[in-house]
């Protein structure tokens, strides 16, 4: 898990700084990195700092989706985040949604030698 943990950090750092690079060069194209938030129909504030135009293209990212499930917060438990950080494979994994994100962790895990059960509620 730590080889996994290392090459998962190689490759998105890689990603996100070529992404970053590239943008940055862009003609006509200025980047900002940080938290943003919309302040009117055509203007947002990152780090402070309002920027107004006709376009904005903003790279929201995603976070988990934490369900409302009764006792989950008693218990310890990963996100789609959280889980590339551990150092160690699971015993037996519980993979809670068949999304696509769902699936690749329950194969990867699989593969990995955890034993996987996916629930969904569907």
């Amino acid at each position: 898990m730590k080889q996994v943990r290392a090459r998962k950090h190689r490759i998105s750092g890689g990603s996100r700084q070529g992404v970053e690079k590239a943008l940055a060069k862009a003609p006509n194209c200025s980047f900002h990195l940080g938290h943003c938030s919309f302040v009117s129909s055509d203007s947002v504030e990152v780090g402070g700092e309002v920027l107004t135009g006709p376009r904005r293209f903003i790279n929201v990212g995603a976070r988990a989706a934490i369900p409302k499930i009764s006792g989950l917060h008693s218990v310890p438990y990963f996100t789609k985040s959280s889980i590339l950080e551990i150092d160690f494979c699971p015993k037996h994994l519980i993979v809670v949604g068949g999304s696509y994100v769902g699936l690749e962790f329950g194969q990867m895990f699989r593969r990995l030698g955890s034993e996987v059960s996916i629930i969904e509620r569907s």
